[in-house]
């Protein structure tokens, strides 16, 4: 087992410059050092690239900074995925930060279990505290872990812990996992589940990391690992000005994936979306495929 296996860090970029170079800075002062940028530009029209080719030549990573030519959130990260060539993937976006430890504790815990598909922690949440709807969003989404019926303490465990958790989709926040800046994965994870669904936009990272549960073990690390940042101009912020809920949509897939690994709660709620009729019918044409 090597316990330095190469981790990609991936940063998919679009008009970033606000906060991106401290985001980069980030990675810099990891613990971790065998590390690769892997930077994917979905045609940012501001200072981004310059900020980016800047701050590579001063430290000399190993990096790979493409453009992404069919334009699109997960599109952008998919891209980041495809050029991608360490063991594992550890996502970063352009407006959160890593601390220190992030990537060695994360990849301690991944390599102690060749099962463990990803591993994910908990996050600071980087914010103007006197900004009354940055608090009102984070006494709703701040902390996580207690929204499962049944918290986690650091350690390992079965995928399906969080599928039959009967808070799931019954309790708000419907990702009580965080952002994907919060979460490594294992590379080869996504040769078996597949990419990013790129239809999805709200919910692609939450998702993906059902499929992911579907079949794996996964980590969870009850420490601030990440910091998340709040800011006007986020795109978690552009979704709820644009009222984009996507839950519709995910409850759909889910019938088509997962039915029958979902707790009973999730069962009800997917029952009650859709009659018991056409989530049978899609079972069976979920078989045929």
């Amino acid at each position: 087992m090597n316990i330095f296996p190469l981790v990609s860090v991936c940063i998919p970029v679009f008009n970033g410059d606000e906060f991106l170079l401290e985001a980069l800075e980030s990675v810099k002062i990891q613990t971790y050092s065998n590390l690769e940028f892997i930077i994917s530009d979905d045609q940012s029209n501001d200072r981004s690239i310059e900020i980016i080719e800047h701050f590579l030549r001063e430290n000399h990573f190993p990096f790979t900074l493409v453009t992404n030519i069919d334009r699109g959130i997960g599109k952008n990260w998919n891209n980041c995925v495809r050029h991608a060539t360490g063991k594992y993937i550890k996502f970063l976006f352009q407006d959160d930060v890593l601390f220190p430890e992030c990537i060695s504790d994360m990849v301690a815990m991944a390599e102690s279990d060749d099962e463990v598909g990803l591993v994910y922690s908990d996050r600071r949440i980087l914010m103007d505290e006197t900004n009354l709807a940055h608090v009102n969003w984070y006494n709703a989404n701040g902390e996580l872990n207690h929204k499962w019926a049944d918290p986690l303490e650091t350690g390992i465990y079965l995928g399906k812990r969080i599928l039959k958790d009967r808070n799931l989709f019954f309790v708000k926040p419907w990702n009580k996992l965080g952002e994907p800046s919060t979460m490594l994965f294992r590379k080869s994870v996504f040769e078996n589940v597949g990419l990013f669904d790129t239809q999805l936009i709200q919910f692609l990272d939450l998702e993906f990391s059902l499929r992911v549960f579907s079949k794996y073990k996964f980590g969870y690390i009850q420490k601030q690992l990440t910091g998340f940042r709040l800011h006007e101009n986020q795109s978690s912020c552009s979704f709820s000005k644009k009222k984009i809920n996507e839950r519709s949509i995910l409850l759909r897939k889910l019938s088509f994936d997962l039915f029958f690994q979902l707790g009973w709660f999730s069962k009800k709620i997917i029952l009650a979306e859709y009659s018991p009729a056409w989530v049978l019918n899609l079972i069976k044409k979920r078989n045929r495929v």
